[in-house]
């Protein structure tokens, strides 16, 4: 081969080079660098392949930079044989073959890291990995957090919650004399017919809570509630001659599905009568 075609083919080997390494640019990281290769000037983060040492005989020529050298023969000598062409970039060699080494791919977000070396380029691409990861997470931890708090609220709102009132001890009431209910007490009259000549037939004070359930109640004055007393008429009948209901202080009488005969009478601004 005469000195103009080696030159030809070292131009194509170098002009398919840079090609290559314009194409690929800095697209997957993690492929192995041939140790002490220096950096490609103007593209950061890309590793050159070693240099091809020049054959025997092969003088550079004067003055000229980055190109190959034109090979100089002496009289009398054979030609020296043309280098061999590298493995293209990701060539896996055969087997007993050492493996070689072409431009690495490096993520473009470590591309300033891979500059520096392999080391920095492997640490980079591992650092953007995690943080992919992590944002890629970051909405489905954001929202079992979220639930979490919701739920750990809830039931933290639920326990804390005012508990139901226990339901009343059913109590024995001749219908001869008037029922009290005081204090805290928790009480619950079913099916009683009383008629009485005095009143109320039905006393309710303090925090008491009383309930009536299918009773049949008549006096002057039935119920008379005051205090913060709580008193549930649920079906039956009342009949006051006077007035069925006297509700005063704080004192709430609710009357659902039962007959009222007489009067109801709210004393005081913060009396509740319901039916």
């Amino acid at each position: 081969m005469g000195a103009g075609s080696m030159a030809e083919a070292w131009q194509a080997h170098v002009a398919g080079t840079v090609a290559c390494i314009i194409v690929l640019g800095c697209g997957n990281a993690g492929q192995p660098v041939a140790p002490g290769a220096p950096a490609a000037q103007g593209l950061p983060g890309v590793v050159a392949a070693p240099a091809t040492p020049s054959p025997p005989g092969v003088v550079a020529a004067p003055g000229v930079q980055g190109w190959p050298a034109v090979p100089v023969t002496p009289a009398g000598s054979a030609a020296p044989a043309a280098p061999a062409a590298p493995a293209p970039p990701g060539a896996v060699a055969p087997p007993g073959v050492p493996q070689s080494f072409g431009v690495p791919e490096c993520d473009r977000f470590a591309a300033l890291m891979c500059a520096r070396g392999p080391e920095r380029c492997d640490s980079a691409t591992r650092s953007f990995a995690s943080w992919r990861w992590t944002v890629g997470m970051s909405p489905i931890a954001r929202s079992t957090i979220t639930q979490g708090c919701a739920e750990a609220a809830a039931s933290l709102a639920q326990m804390s919650g005012t508990p139901a009132a226990p339901a009343g001890e059913a109590a024995a009431w001749g219908g001869q004399d008037t029922l009290t209910c005081s204090g805290n007490d928790v009480t619950r009259i079913t099916g009683v017919t009383a008629t009485l000549a005095i009143s109320p037939a039905i006393r309710a004070g303090g925090h008491c809570t009383l309930e009536l359930v299918d009773c049949n109640i008549t006096a002057p004055v039935v119920i008379d509630a005051g205090g913060h007393a709580t008193v549930t008429v649920t079906g039956g009948r009342i009949s006051g001659t006077q007035q069925a209901v006297s509700a005063s202080g704080s004192a709430s009488v609710n009357v659902s599905a039962t007959t009222v005969v007489g009067t109801i009478e709210r004393r005081g601004p913060n009396a509740i009568v319901t039916q």
